[in-house]
């Protein structure tokens, strides 16, 4: 379980010498051991040259975990989304979530199953009925699971395609670093302060919605209080520097394109006032000429304005691919660079383990579609 300190609970403790509270410590125990057997491999397994190899080694020993795990082992939904400014959807924790204050990717919840003996699901939201029945006779497609998490969160209801899905990972948490398994108390066992193991189904999609729509879209969600806030992460990465040099110079023709109206105007009332005034006396029309110009900069500063508490939600950075390819830099940079540039108080940001995987994840497939 998250926390197991929960087994020191009264209800736990009160039924004679073999409590519920034992029966749990050694439920714990047991995990912990083949964890640590299994799961976590060696310094020399990690060094092992043939990666195929070592992808069916791990594979071996997960399947073995799992044969002698007495664990309930969820399955989460994870999901990248991007919108359609081209921004990844990232999440600040909020304080009633696990891992408060970390950073998760777009979505992140438990898959379920439809159970008519559960009352919550017939009374609850519609976001909250699970889109799996356990008596189908059909495969199990998690893809509306996934939606339904999007929906809960973040209050998105229309995606361009198809789930994408990058594959499947799983998250536990090394308590015994330094110990073997054969060292593992059940008193050590009673001091973990946090035990986890579940598997994720690795996602991505994009959506039609603007950043700025999300934001106001998850005010009204279900379960906007999973993330204290979102945030709009765009990923730029350029193949060389003359690709660096060129994309910039279409942004700026873009960025003149999309206010040239703004642009034009400004200039044309500053021009026709100077022209129309060049050489005489002031006069009522050319008050009433400047009057009309500060009220036009006036609105397009009020909305600049407005429109400040979502700028400072979007984070931009940059990368060159070349730079990867000579090993200039690596995914670690990638990480503490994101961690500074994102945080809001003195210190880096956390950014969570599944964030990272999706991350990662997302980095490489934009940097391979090169």
């Amino acid at each position: 379980m998250d926390n197991p300190r929960i087994v020191n609970h009264p209800f736990f403790t009160e039924d004679g010498l073999d409590t519920k509270y034992n029966k749990m410590i050694k439920f714990d125990n047991h995990e912990d051991i083949i964890q640590a057997k299994y799961l976590y491999p060696s310094k020399s397994e990690i060094k092992c040259d043939n990666q195929r190899l070592y992808e069916k080694n791990e594979i071996d020993k997960l399947n073995k975990y799992l044969k002698y795990s007495f664990n309930s082992h969820t399955i989460a939904v994870s999901s990248n989304i991007e919108t359609k400014d081209k921004y990844l959807i990232i999440g600040e924790r909020g304080g009633l979530s696990i891992d408060n204050g970390e950073y998760y990717c777009s979505v992140n919840g438990q898959s379920e199953f439809r159970d008519e003996a559960v009352s919550f699901y017939r009374n609850s939201v519609f976001e909250d009925l699970p889109s799996m029945d356990y008596n189908s006779l059909s495969r199990v497609d998690l893809n509306q699971e996934i939606k339904r998490e999007a929906i809960a969160e973040l209050g998105i209801f229309s995606f361009n395609a198809g789930w994408k899905y990058y594959g499947v990972s799983y998250l536990s948490i090394n308590n015994f670093m330094n110990n073997c398994e054969n060292r593992i108390t059940l008193e050590a066992s009673a001091r973990v302060h946090s035990r986890r193991m579940h598997f994720n189904v690795l996602t991505f999609n994009t959506t039609s919605l603007y950043f700025h729509d999300i934001v106001k879209n998850r005010e009204n969600a279900t379960e906007n209080f999973e993330n204290s806030k979102i945030k709009g992460l765009r990923t730029i990465i350029y193949k060389d520097e003359t690709n660096r040099r060129n994309e910039r110079l279409i942004s700026l023709y873009k960025w003149i394109s999309q206010n040239k109206s703004n642009v034009f105007l400004i200039l044309f009332l500053i021009t026709f006032i100077i022209n129309k005034n060049n050489g005489l006396k002031l006069s009522v029309e050319y008050f009433i000429d400047i009057l009309l110009l500060l009220i036009y900069i006036l609105i397009i500063v009020h909305t600049w304005v407005q429109n400040k508490s979502i700028r400072k939600l979007k984070i931009s950075r940059c990368f060159l691919a070349t730079d990867f390819d000579s090993q200039t830099l690596s995914m670690k940079f990638v990480f503490d660079h994101l961690s500074l540039k994102m945080k809001e108080k003195k210190k880096k940001e956390k950014l969570h383990a599944i964030f990272r995987i999706m991350y990662a994840l997302y980095f490489l497939d934009k940097k391979n579609s090169l």
